[in-house]
């Protein structure tokens, strides 16, 4: 402040400490370049080279719960941490078998029309694709295949703690994935930013806490997934430290895979924050997406969807 440099100035020209002026004007290079340091963006934590933001849509009925709930949307936004921006989205819609027709609460909620899920594959068909997908984006555990070292983010832990087992459960012939044995909610992470005074309730109020309007429509899924990648581009901005919350009931321990970190040389790296007026929604680059990119195909348009529901909770 200035009533402290005067104060230092006094004492360094009273008679018992001469000093000259040049080195009074160093002295203020030197305090106005650490005031300078003091307000520069924190260091970029790079734990991981990707995030995937995953956020599921699901049969769902407002009067009763459905015993049987499946899959509809499977949705995937992929953030680079480094350049904290979105490279690559994948969507595909799911036919569910057991209640194959929607609830008109159903599709109010999600905006997803009964004739996308009749037109849509079955899960196993929609899971191997995913699995591919992920696989031609090079993210895996192994860094001598090159795979990039990545973490599955969600709003809450219902997406891969409960969702995706019961879907599993549904469909035997398939596989456990270890790329879904663990995965970031970001509720939590928002929970240590903000303290044990508030509630983090959900995507909406993560949004508002970063000033960030909500883009598309709630509840549908990959419109959810870019708001909550959304968030976590400025929580990573910010120098936030966004790792792993939440591990699969479908793994125990020994099964969990090896946690793959970004390069341990390229872990702290210095980064420039964006203006607030730059959009974490960039228009993904067709030419540097890899060759499985999806073609995302949006749901018919609907009325709007309720502000809140008792079957759903992100």
């Amino acid at each position: 402040s200035i009533s402290s440099s005067c104060g230092r100035f006094s004492r360094f020209h009273s008679s018992h400490n001469p000093l000259k002026l040049s080195h009074f004007s160093s002295y203020m290079t030197d305090s106005a370049s650490a005031a300078t340091a003091s307000r520069a963006p924190r260091p970029l934590s790079v734990l991981f080279d990707y995030y995937v933001v995953l956020d599921f849509e699901a049969t769902c009925d407002n009067a009763t719960r459905i015993a049987k709930q499946e899959i509809i949307e499977f949705p995937l936004v992929i953030v680079d941490s480094r350049t904290t921006t979105i490279i690559n989205e994948f969507q595909r819609y799911v036919r569910p078998v057991h209640y194959p027709v929607l609830t008109p609460f159903c599709k109010e909620l999600t905006g997803i029309q009964q004739a996308t899920v009749d037109q849509a594959q079955p899960f196993p068909t929609v899971y191997k694709e995913v699995i591919g997908w992920l696989e031609a984006n090079q993210i895996g555990y192994d860094k001598r295949a090159g795979h990039k070292s990545f973490a599955i983010v969600t709003c809450g832990d219902w997406d891969l703690k409960t969702m995706l087992p019961t879907q599993l459960g549904w469909c035997p012939s398939l596989a456990k994935s270890q790329y879904f044995a663990r995965w970031i909610n970001l509720k939590r992470v928002m929970q240590n930013i903000v303290g044990r005074n508030e509630r983090v309730t959900g995507m909406e109020y993560m949004l508002n806490h970063y000033g960030l309007p909500l883009e598309g429509r709630h509840h549908s899924g990959i419109d959810d997934c870019r708001n909550i990648a959304a968030v976590l581009i400025q929580m990573l901005r910010s120098g936030q430290r966004v790792d792993f919350t939440s591990k699969s009931p479908l793994f125990d321990e020994l099964e969990l895979p090896p946690i793959n970190r970004a390069d341990s040389r390229v872990r702290e790296i210095e980064h420039t924050l964006a203006p607030r007026s730059l959009s974490p929604f960039p228009n993904v680059d067709p030419s540097t997406a890899p060759a499985a990119a999806s073609t995302i195909a949006a749901p018919a348009t609907n009325a709007s969807a309720p502000s809140s529901s008792s079957a759903v909770s992100k």
